[in-house]
């Protein structure tokens, strides 16, 4: 595909940013449960550096590389992690605040909604120029 580093990259993102939303939710859903700890999904870091590690080019003159590797491949291997706080910010050991959680919650879905348009978009301009043949 034409821009199939683009889409493997945004598609990891898209990755990302459901499983934050599911940690987010569940911290939500755990606000008042004693010694729970809240969960996140930081994994922007770690997705960089998979989609700069698979921009790394290969010599093909140089035969002890052997075949030339296909460059998404560390991106469709990559996967999100989720991390738990360490620290209780309550006396009940909770460590969960509904003011960030929801806040955190509605930066969430707009990445997501940001990165579905950006998809959208390249689909539109490769039936654009399809259509126009």
């Amino acid at each position: 595909m034409l821009f199939s580093r683009e889409l493997s990259g945004v598609e990891r993102a898209m990755d990302g940013l459901a499983l934050r939303f599911q940690a987010e939710a569940h911290n939500v859903a755990n606000i008042n449960t004693p010694g729970y700890r809240r969960q996140s999904v930081p994994f922007e870091d770690s997705l960089r550096d998979a989609i700069e590690e698979s921009q790394i080019p290969v010599n093909p003159n140089n035969p002890s590389n052997g075949p030339i590797p296909d460059p998404t491949a560390l991106l469709k291997t990559w996967a999100p992690s989720i991390t738990t706080d360490s620290l209780p910010q309550r006396a009940d050991g909770n460590s969960v605040s509904i003011e960030q959680e929801m806040g955190d919650l509605a930066k969430t879905v707009q990445e997501f909604e940001t990165e579905t348009e950006w998809v959208a978009s390249e689909y539109r301009d490769i039936k654009f120029v399809i259509d126009a043949k």
